[in-house]
């Protein structure tokens, strides 16, 4: 023991510590961290120098696959050793220590720290074994110097010659004796480790270059059984499972692997046995040996199995109980619905029936298997098939539970039968949708029972949705928001009744804003008025507005105190467009009958000038005419011809008008110079007024050609141009202009008379209607009414501006080409 004390000294303890530990953090892949263990052959550490959180060894991923673990997807920090045994480098001297330590603790790994707690290094089997082969290597490369110098001894003992002086052997003598200590000290350092390799509770063996063993330790020995003798010279793979030989042999003939593990087999005929291996190699660099370390972790695997075993055996009971309680729960569940008086279901998502309650016998004659394949439609009439589905199509679509959904179904028999049905939706475990779980209730009697409410309430909503009126209750204050309507709302507003009740300010939020003020000051004075009636517009859903006449009145509690406002609303657009008729027509009536008036007032007016003009003359003729000369003769009949002349222009102005009122002034246009026309016309007028007043015309070209109608040209102008000489004064001069733009003729006449009061030129293109001071100056009240009916059959405008007693100017526009 002082020989091996003297063997395990310092040195030695720190050439067996891995200097360079493999070290990764908690949140390394495993995939990546498996990789870096296959690069490096190390096991891991995981955390930090300064702070270990783990280790993960290679017996861990055998143990990892054999349970099925995801090695893609995990993290070391889940499968690591949390427990971590450390080794401070100063509280040890002996290497047994150590070794007992790992063997007792069946550690692969045990990270060494310094006093501050830093890692400085680990020391693992394969670095044991590391410096064994070092430490054996170093003694055999002395053995052979031991052998060279005992050789070189005998041969300087056999081979001296006297003819040496005695300096010379008593040299020779002198290195022989060292050489001889040399070798002592070897056989005393082989002995040292031979204790250590007997001392230590591992399995160390030892062969050459071939399978066969050539070394074997005491405790190799008692672990495999037989002598020494026995096992050398013999193969190295007896006793290993026939599976796992030729791996053993491949493995060890290559001398390049660096540890061994074989597997657990049938217990106890095979032990775990964790080998590991280094291969030294000679002077030349090729392998010399193999050397093997083993450590025998029987126990610590049966316990492991043990273990592994007894959570197995809990998990199946934790499997057996709920298996148990599923069957019972399901027995229960069976019982419950067998019970039950209603009917339960299930249908799957294309409306199939997968499960249907032995109930069905009592509430629709059928056994349960005729349901199975069918749908709830099939059970339907066709007409209540059709409705049913428009009802349950978009809750299905929404994947929506439902309830209280009434259905009326056939009984087997032929009797109908109405069902009360709610359902939850079902859903696999993916979150995909199955269809329906449901119940169904027979509701028959209970509708047959109610039939005389029904009855009633049916009659009172027949009369609702389909009175003219619309009834509704809402509040007394605030923004008077309906709290009941009924359903013929639509039919008025075009709105859902739910819009009113949803949204208090929806019924004021339609009233028209032109209304709403003068509403809402009678709606709130219910409270001292008690009713109210008011007509107010109202937006349709089509944007358009209809006339509404709301009558409500003031319900009051016994108490007296206001509860609520009831009320109705009737549709009277029809009405109000009948009254806007009504109007229009008699606004027509009364213009009709001004129009009577002024006619037969012009007539009496503007006729009788002319005819007693006309009775005077042929008076003065029928008596005077021997005594008057030629000359005065022809005075009286002239006169006579102007005043028949003046009825014969009055008489054509009223058939003018009357034709372009009954739509009879036809339209007829012809081709023609526009210039040269106008120029004629200019020519004629002023040629009948005995070239009394000048006109004065200019054209912005010689000669302008258009399509237009002469006959109501002639209309147009004859009238704007006498109105122009007739109110102006003597010595005036009327302008007449024709511009031509844009293929449209734009006729000017401007003259600077009495002008027109600002009064008067709304009304100045009416028929009869005279400016309010023409005073005596003669005139119908037609002519610019004429003038106003011929432009809009060229489908033309005229325009006016005036100013009494500075003049006035008149624009027309007509096109040049009017292919009416």
């Amino acid at each position: 023991m002082q020989a091996l004390s003297k063997f395990l000294r310092l040195e030695s303890l720190e050439s067996i510590i891995d200097c360079s530990p493999l070290i990764v953090v908690p949140e390394t892949p495993l995939s990546d961290a498996i990789a870096l263990m296959a690069t490096q052959s190390k096991s891991i550490l995981v955390g930090s120098c300064s702070q270990l959180a783990g280790y993960f060894t290679k017996h861990d991923i055998v143990q990892l696959i054999a349970s099925g673990t995801d090695l893609k997807t995990a993290k070391i920090s889940e499968v690591m050793h949390t427990s971590v045994k450390t080794l401070k480098l100063s509280e040890f001297q002996e290497i047994s220590s150590v070794l007992s330590l790992l063997c007792q603790q069946q550690l692969d790994i045990l990270p060494v720290v310094d006093n501050q707690g830093q890692v400085i290094g680990a020391i693992t089997p394969e670095s044991i074994c590391q410096a064994l082969a070092q430490e054996i290597d170093q003694t055999t490369d002395n053995c052979q110097q031991t052998e060279e110098h005992q050789c070189l001894l005998d041969s300087g003992v056999v081979n001296a010659t006297l003819s040496k002086n005695e300096s010379e052997k008593i040299h020779e003598y002198a290195e022989i004796d060292e050489d001889t200590t040399a070798f002592e000290a070897l056989g005393e350092s082989e002995q040292c480790y031979c204790i250590m390799a007997d001392t230590v509770p591992m399995l160390i063996s030892m062969s050459d270059s071939n399978p066969l063993g050539n070394f074997f330790y005491q405790s190799w020995l008692e672990f495999a059984g037989g002598t020494l003798e026995q096992k050398l010279g013999c193969s190295c793979t007896p006793g290993v499972d026939s599976k796992d030989v030729q791996s053993h042999i491949d493995i060890i003939s290559s001398f390049e692997v660096e540890h061994l593990i074989f597997p657990q087999r049938q217990w106890p005929k095979y032990k775990w046995l964790p080998r590991r291996a280094i291969v030294p190699k000679d002077m030349t660099g090729k392998p010399s040996r193999l050397i093997g370390v083993s450590v025998d972790t029987t126990s610590h695997v049966q316990a492991k199995e043990e273990q592994l075993w007894q959570s197995q055996q809990a998990a199946l009971q934790k499997c057996k109980l709920p298996q148990e309680t599923l069957k019972h729960s399901e027995e229960k569940f069976r019982n419950l619905v067998e019970a039950s008086s209603d009917w339960i279901w299930e249908i799957d998502e294309n409306t199939v029936y997968t499960y249907v309650s032995p109930k069905i016998r009592d509430i629709l004659g059928y056994e349960p298997t005729e349901i199975l394949g069918k749908t709830p439609f099939d059970l339907m009439s066709p007409e209540e098939a059709e409705r049913v589905t428009k009802i349950f199509a978009p809750i299905a679509a929404a994947q929506q539970p439902f309830k209280c959904l009434k259905n009326i179904n056939i009984h087997q028999d032929g009797h109908l039968v109405v069902l009360e049905s709610s359902a939850v939706p079902v859903f696999s475990a993916k979150g995909e949708f199955r269809g329906y779980r449901g119940v169904d209730r027979d509701i028959t009697e209970r509708k047959q029972s109610e039939t005389p409410l029904f009855g009633s309430q049916q009659k009172l909503q027949y009369l609702l949705c389909f009175s003219p009126a619309v009834i509704y209750t809402c509040k007394i204050s605030g923004d008077f928001g309906a709290t009941f309507i009924s359903e013929n709302v639509t039919t008025i507003t075009g709105h859902e009744p739910q819009k009113f009740i949803e949204n208090s300010n929806f019924w004021a939020s339609h009233i028209h804003p032109e209304d709403k003020t003068q509403v809402f000051a009678q709606v709130s004075e219910i409270l001292e008025q008690g009713q109210y009636i008011i007509e107010y517009r109202f937006l349709h859903q089509d944007g358009i507005y209809r006339w509404i006449y709301d009558q409500g009145k003031l319900v009051r509690d016994r108490a007296g105190n206001p509860m609520e406002i009831v009320g109705y609303w009737v549709d009277i657009t029809e009405r109000k467009l009948l009254e806007q008729e009504l109007r229009v027509a008699l606004e027509k009536e009364k213009q009709l009958s001004e129009l009577k008036s002024r006619f037969v007032s012009m007539t009496s007016h503007e006729f009788r000038t002319p005819l007693t003009t006309i009775l005077s003359s042929c008076e003065l003729l029928e008596h005077y005419r021997h005594k008057w000369s030629q000359e005065k003769q022809l005075t009286h009949l002239h006169r006579i011809q102007t005043a028949v002349k003046r009825m014969t222009e009055m008489l054509n102005d009223v058939l003018v008008i009357g034709k372009a009122g009954t739509g009879k002034l036809e339209y007829r246009p012809t081709s023609f110079d526009l210039v040269k026309y106008c120029q004629q016309l200019v020519e004629e007028i002023q040629m009948n007024l005995n070239n009394q007043r000048l006109i004065s015309f200019t054209s912005q070209y010689e000669s302008i050609p258009c399509y237009m109608d002469e006959k109501l040209l002639g209309h147009i102008f004859n009238n704007l141009l006498s109105n122009a000489i007739k109110y102006s004064p003597d010595d005036s001069i009327v302008k007449f202009s024709l511009i031509c733009e844009d293929g449209q003729a734009l006729f000017e006449i401007q003259d600077w008379g009495i002008g027109i009061p600002e009064q008067d030129l709304p009304f100045l293109f009416e028929s009869f209607h005279r400016a309010s001071n023409v005073g005596n100056i003669l005139g119908t009240g037609l002519g610019l009414a004429i003038v106003k009916k011929c432009i809009e059959i060229h489908q033309g405008e005229i325009f006016v501006k005036s100013t009494e007693g500075l003049g006035t100017k008149f624009t027309v526009i007509i096109a040049l080409n009017n292919q009416i």
